[in-house]
């Protein structure tokens, strides 16, 4: 990939752009099977690249410059805005919909806020952009002062921008270091962001977290399906789970089947659970492991055989029988249509964001699947340890950076739970949590390039009861 901003100096989050992307996939391969060192060498399955461009979703322009000549980007070293609506790690619909962003800052008279100085309105402009192509635009002001001019440029924002289907105002009135604050004013009849990832269709809420990459998130849930498939998993327990990828996945073209004996064994876990935090969305050297990105997005990943990984890996059952556990990449593309040959699959979704709850309900009623798929919204760790894990063949874990409490990897260890799906952005904590759970053998474990040109990325294991 070539970037101008990154050619002339003036953004380097790319740390690793000169790397040739096929070295830079080695390097993260290499790092992980050297750190996860409980992970089996013939355990790995073959990594998932992304595109090296136009791949990132979400775009999180800090507003700066003045109202005729307002920037989009970042802050430079003086703390004033640089502009960066060029930035080759956007789909087209975020580049196209950027000028227009800027020239309605313009014709509304909204004042960008002025970190230096402590003055302005405008602090961030947020675009996410669909697979499909749709839009929403946030933005993020220090107080609703100038709201009614934004409501008053909303109708010709809407006809510059026919993809646009959801416009909110967030207030940020501190002078503080954050992306956005709590209060959320809905500005269109629509509320909600679909994605359709081919593998699951999800609806994403304004204040929700959301993997970056679309591709790659596509290609976890999927992987998540194929693997659960294979171990036969009925029931599921999915915590941390956002706005419900993997639990919407799992039950995608199931036939069949309710989620009351699941709910009736976790049901207890309920009460204790909504207390704490612990949502999804929380989060050196060459190719060092460090705190991961916020950002990535839209076309097809893909799985790359280096030569050194195994298309597959085999799980041994009981009566000494192996089967295949991972899947080629035509099988990790998408849900199966309806197979009245799998198994009634119930799964519930634990996590602390209402938001991403609401979307997580909303997505399964348009799916069809509200009566497989439960969305509850407490904490990971008090759900879990209050409650029975004898009804759950799998749970699946996709903590923030901080990985497992101590308390929910014990919990884990000691379960009745015979497979556990761990979905981590952070290879560091992911080590430390396999290390407390010896008694869940890991057998099959994938790297997932969510982040492209920087030393960040996922990785997904599945680990099977001894």
């Amino acid at each position: 990939m070539r970037c101008d901003y990154y050619d002339a100096g003036t953004c380097r989050s790319c740390t690793y752009l000169e790397v040739p992307y096929p070295e830079q996939l080695a390097h993260k391969v290499a790092a992980r099977t050297d750190l996860l060192t409980s992970v089996a060498a013939d355990a790995w399955l073959p990594p998932v690249a992304s595109p090296e461009a136009h791949f990132r979703n979400k775009a999180k322009m800090v507003a700066g410059g003045s109202t005729a000549n307002p920037t989009l980007g970042i802050l430079g070293a003086d703390q004033r805005g640089v502009d960066l609506r060029g930035c080759p790690l956007y789909p087209a619909p975020i580049t196209d919909a950027l000028p227009v962003l800027a020239d309605v800052v313009t014709s509304a008279g909204l004042v960008p806020y002025s970190v230096p100085d402590r003055r302005g309105e405008l602090k961030h402009v947020l675009v996410t952009a669909s697979p499909a192509g749709r839009l929403m635009v946030r933005l993020v002001l220090r107080s609703t002062d100038q709201l009614g001019r934004i409501r008053r440029a909303l109708p010709g924002l809407l006809a510059a921008l026919p993809n646009l289907d959801v416009v909110t105002v967030n207030i940020l009135p501190t002078h503080v270091a954050l992306l956005e604050g709590d209060t959320e004013i809905v500005l269109t009849e629509r509320d909600r962001l679909e994605m359709d990832l081919g593998t699951v269709r999800l609806e994403l809420p304004p204040q929700s977290f959301f993997q970056t990459n679309s591709a790659i998130a596509s290609q976890m849930y999927g992987q998540a399906r194929a693997w659960a498939d294979e171990i036969g998993a009925r029931s599921a327990l999915d915590l941390y789970c956002g706005v419900g990828g993997f639990a919407l996945a799992l039950v995608s073209g199931v036939a069949g089947g309710s989620t009351d004996g699941l709910t009736d064994g976790l049901a207890d876990g309920l009460t204790d659970g909504l207390a704490d935090g612990g949502s999804a969305s929380d989060r050196g050297e060459r190719f060092s492991l460090g705190d991961h990105p916020e950002d990535g997005g839209l076309s097809g990943g893909r799985v790359v055989d280096d030569g050194h990984a195994p298309a597959d890996v085999r799980s041994h059952s009981d009566d000494g029988s192996a089967s295949l556990v991972g899947a080629p990449s035509d099988q990790v593309s998408g849900p199966p249509d309806q197979d009245p040959g799998l198994p009634d699959r119930r799964v519930i979704g634990i996590e602390t964001s209402a938001p991403a709850i609401e979307g997580a309900l909303a997505a399964g009623e348009a799916a069809g699947v509200a009566d497989r798929a439960e969305f509850r919204s407490g904490d990971a760790t008090a759900f879990a340890t209050a409650s029975s894990s004898g009804d759950v063949d799998l749970v699946i874990v996709n903590p923030p950076r901080r990985g497992l409490s101590p308390e929910l990897a014990g919990w884990l260890e000691n379960s009745a739970v015979g497979h556990v799906l761990y979905s981590s952005c952070n290879a560091i904590t992911l080590a430390r949590d396999l290390d407390l759970m010896p008694s869940l053998r890991p057998v099959a474990a994938r790297l997932f390039d969510m982040f492209p040109h920087t030393a960040h990325d996922e990785v997904m294991v599945l680990l099977a009861r001894d």
